[in-house]
């Protein structure tokens, strides 16, 4: 740290360098199409070959049993779910459906990470972002403890935590 910068131009030049920083490590961004179209799940076919990506929105505990799917079959426990920094559009759309070149292929994304969002983005919600191969692993439920333990999944009863 140089003496001769106040405090908040050596803050300001560490954030700028951060951002400069992530936009290197995720690379070229590019659309998918001229339109990206966000649309109920009721309304997919099972092989509509335009579907990138499939978001999510849930409290803790939904996306907490949602992740639990995905790491259900998983090889790897450290990046199958990640929480990457960025805007809540990115988190939303951009880093699952495959528009960040640096960007996994087969994790999924929590977010928004951004609190900007905070102002209309529900305090208790979360959301996932999936790839549409990931999403059709996690539909095989068969062996999974949403079927054979639905009461770990959803519990009746709950321990207390002293307020």
């Amino acid at each position: 740290m140089s003496p001769s910068l106040p405090t908040s131009e050596i803050g300001a030049k560490l954030r700028k360098a951060g951002r400069l920083q992530n936009r290197k490590m995720m690379r070229k961004v590019t659309p998918i199409d001229k339109l990206i179209v966000v649309r109920p799940c009721a309304d997919l076919t099972n092989e509509d070959p335009r579907v990138k990506s499939i978001i999510c929105f849930g409290t803790a505990e939904q996306v907490r049993n949602m992740i639990s799917l995905i790491h259900f079959r998983s090889l790897d426990p450290f990046r199958d779910t990640l929480v990457p920094q960025g805007a809540a559009c990115a988190s939303f759309v951009t880093y699952a459906a495959g528009m960040v070149e640096n960007s996994p292929r087969d994790a999924v994304f929590v977010g928004p990470s951004d609190p900007t969002g905070n102002n209309w983005f529900p305090q208790d919600y979360l959301s996932l972002t999936i790839p549409i191969k990931v999403a059709r692993r996690m539909a095989d439920l068969e062996e999974s403890f949403i079927m054979r333990r639905p009461a770990v999944a959803y519990p009746e009863q709950r321990l207390k935590l002293p307020s």
